[in-house]
């Protein structure tokens, strides 16, 4: 296996949730840049107990607070703001229910092209905390975390906690809490990145993948692939012969210091398996296209012929 890239937990998080994102075709070589965040109709809720309670912002609206009181019994309030994004309201999609989280030793962020809208727990600090986002879009292309404008603010007791993500502009990524009330607790803030204009004249890339069978037997595919499109294709049982290949449809090509994962399990064909969900992963850089996976018993590798350019898995 060769990883050559810094896979982290956001990206991590939205491979296990990227089969929900759906969204419109964007530019192939329009790149990120950073927008000016702003927030309008900023509202508090009430107060919620801590103990038992699950919480959304009205549609529009991204977490942008939260303030705690006391143990698992007091209180909790979010603030929930409307964002502008170049003065510009966002376009909310899709949203993403984390899973089962215990309290007194948590980390969440947000999956890529999400923002936290919502938080769910019930129990003291050995209850399980769930967080929602929701994925949004900027004039009809993926939003984006911008990963060179991110804040925290440092930790605060949990019991007298009362964070804020408005002051810096930004919007709330993520949550950290270690121990009960009286741990300490993170809020982890990030600025956003849109698809600017697209540069005329670069030649057009195709992506996609390539799976050659070279074992001793029939093989079966089963993955997520995020097409070219950017809308989401399911294979299921897709059978390969011995000494036969599988090539995936045209798949969605990132753009600049962006990473595109790719999700397949391979089996044999009486269901033994072969490979559980991994993700071939595609990354660019300075404008050059390059291949990593992160599956335990797979290897890829980047083959490329004119505009064609396939990430390669040979199953021996």
């Amino acid at each position: 296996m060769s990883l050559n890239i810094n896979t982290s937990t956001i990206l991590v998080s939205c491979l296990s949730a990227f089969c929900s994102i759906s969204a419109n075709a964007t530019p192939k070589n329009a790149e990120y840049l950073p927008v000016e965040l702003s927030f309008i109709n900023t509202t508090t809720s009430s107060a919620l107990d801590e103990s038992d309670h699950n919480f959304n912002c009205q549609s529009g609206f991204v977490i942008t607070g939260r303030k705690h009181k006391g143990d698992e019994n007091g209180d909790t309030w979010y603030t929930c703001s409307e964002p502008l994004a170049n003065g510009e309201r966002l376009t909310f999609r899709e949203t993403y229910l984390s899973s089962d989280i215990e309290e007194s030793d948590s980390y969440f962020s947000c999956p890529e092209y999400s923002v936290m809208t919502g938080r769910k727990h019930k129990g003291d600090e050995n209850g399980d905390t769930r967080y929602t986002c929701t994925y949004i879009e900027m004039n009809g292309s993926p939003v984006k975390i911008d990963r060179d404008n991110t804040y925290t603010d440092g930790s605060q007791k949990e019991s007298s906690s009362d964070f804020s993500s408005v002051p810096y502009n930004m919007i709330i990524t993520g949550r950290k809490h270690d121990d009960d009330e009286n741990g300490k607790t993170w809020m982890y803030y990030a600025g956003l990145k849109a698809v600017g204009p697209q540069e005329p004249g670069e030649p057009e890339e195709n992506i996609n993948l390539i799976i050659k069978n070279l074992s001793s037997d029939d093989i079966v595919l089963n993955a997520e692939f995020l097409n070219e499109d950017f809308s989401t294709i399911s294979i299921s049982d897709e059978l390969i012969e011995m000494n036969h290949s599988y090539t995936s449809p045209s798949l969605f090509e990132p753009r600049n210091d962006e990473n595109i994962p790719q999700r397949i399990e391979i089996k044999t064909s009486s269901d033994q398996l072969i490979q559980s969900y991994c993700n071939i992963i595609y990354t660019k850089n300075d404008g050059n296209l390059s291949v990593s996976d992160d599956c335990d018993n797979l290897d890829a590798y980047l083959e490329v012929n004119e505009n064609q350019s396939s990430a390669v898995i040979e199953v021996k």
